[in-house]
């Protein structure tokens, strides 16, 4: 089957992908018109840059690369959530390309076209791709690095290998998670020194070559001091590395394992088997759950075609590219033993790299489809599965956005009385849909603060907080279910209740403001 596809006659292009991408993500990008809560940091960081204040941009946020790329396309589109969000969406469409190069590599353009296709309609990349997020800059260098060395391995090229690297440095810049890269490259290299007869030389040529640019990287990072605390992400870096060395890295999975325990007390029967079960069987489930987040990042139905491909795994260049997804799942592995948390994004790149193997395995299902007898029955069925079901949630999922967020900042813009006292609120957001300037450093914990007093509903100790600080204005969002209807406030009254689908957003002012609020009415709405 394999060698049959190798001189398959499909021979279209990365452009078409590309094409469909680009439109896709740029549909979704306008339809989210609410930036994520992450891209208020970038944002402010950003404008500090293009102000001069490169220093203080470090202190709000230690990895200028994304701020400074974002400073640089707002020079040219002057809104700053467009500008990011431009920067953002494209990253994310140009993903296709080096898979699609990557695929064609290790098989043909047949299937490289179906892989970037897959890419290009993937929902859990379209639903970043109009985020204000570091993340399809990661993916899209670290995706080019590994197209890079797969390619230079396979033709034994160093400065291929120095060009992977390179690519790689800059993924760096992005996310700290792009280190996998260089471990896995230099894992990768050692291993065909010592077992690769045929590519020994090579290895070892390449393995010396390295070692100058690593060793001046680490020496240019303690030069300049940025391994000193609180400069980058290398300090957290250090400190996870020596968690992961004393093993404290697992006292929140012992803390939930005494917790388990404590639990079997509590079951509603005398053995409390459950919990014992769920204690005991602990390391499955948090594998279980990384296999959960891996395929919801992949796309549930594209498992089929990747089970299609199994027998790709023994094709040249392919033994680099599965050591990479199971290093980078070993260190999400160990980060969500670390903290307890897991987000399918985090194996984004993993599902990225399993492209290939999907784009050949939907290459295989359709030559299959080609021989049974139901042919077009069958080929209509993968196109709905393949093609239409995952741009129905690529769009489903971006047309659903809350929106109160941008329409409550739009009303504030235009309330010079409300826009010019301070404001406290459970959402940095409302600062960047009003035009107010705004301190981040300051801001960001009071936020954090009332959005914790807000889910309580502890609404006098609420109201303290924003007297003391000098607060006139207090501004909530709740669901519909759990909003805030103002009761227990004594000074503050409602001047303005702004409604989505999905929330309510109800905006305050104490006594001394309501006399000159528009709309103070209770109970407005838009």
């Amino acid at each position: 089957m394999l060698n049959g596809l190798k001189i398959a006659p499909a021979r279209v292009g990365w452009i078409g992908p590309l094409s469909l991408s680009l439109i896709l993500k740029t549909f979704l990008a306008f339809q989210d018109t609410v930036v994520n809560s992450d891209g208020v940091v970038y944002i402010e960081a950003a404008r500090m840059i293009a102000e001069g204040h490169f220093s203080q941009s470090l202190v709000l946020y230690p990895m200028p690369a994304y701020p400074l790329l974002i400073a640089v396309v707002h020079m040219v589109v002057p809104d700053w959530m467009l500008a990011a969000k431009l920067l953002s969406l494209f990253a994310a469409a140009a993903v296709t390309i080096p898979i699609y190069w990557l695929t064609a590599f290790l098989f043909d353009r047949r299937a490289a076209f179906y892989a970037a296709m897959a890419v290009a309609l993937l929902p859990s990349l379209n639903d970043i791709a109009p985020d204000v997020i570091r993340d399809p800059w990661f993916l899209l260098l670290s995706c080019g690095s590994v197209y890079w060395m797969v390619k230079a391995c396979a033709s034994e090229r160093i400065g291929g290998v120095l060009s992977a690297f390179v690519i790689a440095g800059a993924a760096l810049l992005f996310r700290i998670e792009a280190i996998s890269l260089f471990l896995v490259y230099f894992l990768y290299l050692a291993g065909l020194t010592l077992f690769a007869k045929a590519q020994r030389r090579f290895a070892r040529k390449a393995l010396l070559f390295l070692m100058v640019p690593a060793l001046i990287g680490m020496v240019g990072l303690v030069g300049v001091g940025a391994t000193a605390e609180g400069t980058d992400r290398i300090d957290q870096l250090r400190a996870f590395a020596r968690s992961l060395l004393s093993g404290r890295f697992l006292a929140r999975y012992h803390d939930v394992y005494t917790q388990l325990k404590e639990s079997e007390k509590l079951s509603p029967g005398t053995s409390g088997e459950l919990f014992k079960l769920a204690r005991h069987y602990m390391p499955l489930l948090y594998v279980i759950g990384m296999l959960e987040a891996f395929f919801g990042a992949l796309f549930w139905p594209y498992a089929a075609p990747l089970w299609g491909a199994r027998r790709s795994l023994f094709v040249k260049g392919m033994p680099l590219l599965i050591l990479m997804i199971l290093f980078h799942s070993l260190l999400v592995l160990l980060y969500f033993l670390h903290i307890d948390y897991l987000s399918s994004r985090y194996l984004l790149f993993c599902a990225l790299l399993a492209m290939p193997m999907v784009g050949l395995g939907v290459a295989v299902l359709a030559d299959t489809c080609k021989r049974v007898r139901w042919r077009k029955t069958c080929l209509a069925v993968m196109v709905f599965v393949f093609l239409v079901f995952p741009l129905y949630r690529s769009i489903h999922r971006g047309v659903g956005e809350d929106k109160a967020i941008a329409m409550a900042g739009k009303w504030l813009s235009g309330e010079p009385e409300l826009r010019a006292v301070g404001w406290a609120i459970n959402d940095l957001r409302y600062y960047l849909y009003a035009g107010k300037p705004f301190d981040y450093l300051k801001e960001k914990d009071e936020a954090l603060a009332i959005g914790r007093l807000s889910v309580r509903k502890d609404y006098g100790a609420l109201e303290d907080m924003a007297r003391q600080s000098g607060k006139d204005v207090i501004i909530l969002r709740d669901s519909k279910r759990d909003s805030v209807r103002g009761s227990g406030f004594n000074v503050f009254r409602i001047v303005k209740q702004i409604e989505s689908p999905q929330s309510i957003i109800t905006i305050y002012a104490n006594s001394r403001l309501l006399k000159n609020a528009s709309g103070q009415s209770e109970g407005s709405s838009d």
